[in-house]
């Protein structure tokens, strides 16, 4: 698996489990960290802390898609996505 972040590609460890949880926390002064969790109780860190840039734009998005830029193939199968906050 591959996490691109300011177009750096960093090889992650795929994450073979059926639930998975993606938390986004970001503090006051504008830095912003996600993690993800198999069991939903301890999170592991991905990518690094980064600045929030102000203006029109508050917090961060998280999306589950699934891209291949060598072949037309592959999927990600989702069943339920929860957003809390």
């Amino acid at each position: 698996m591959e996490f691109y972040t300011n177009n750096e590609k960093i090889s992650v460890p795929a994450i073979m489990c059926n639930n998975v949880w993606i938390n986004s926390l970001w503090w006051l002064e504008g830095k912003s960290e996600f993690s993800y969790s198999t069991d939903g109780r301890k999170f592991t860190p991905f990518g690094e802390v980064y600045q929030l840039e102000w203006g029109y734009y508050r917090g961060s998005s998280i999306g589950i898609y699934c891209f291949n830029n060598i072949a037309d193939a592959g999927y990600i199968d989702v069943d339920e996505f929860i957003y809390l906050y």
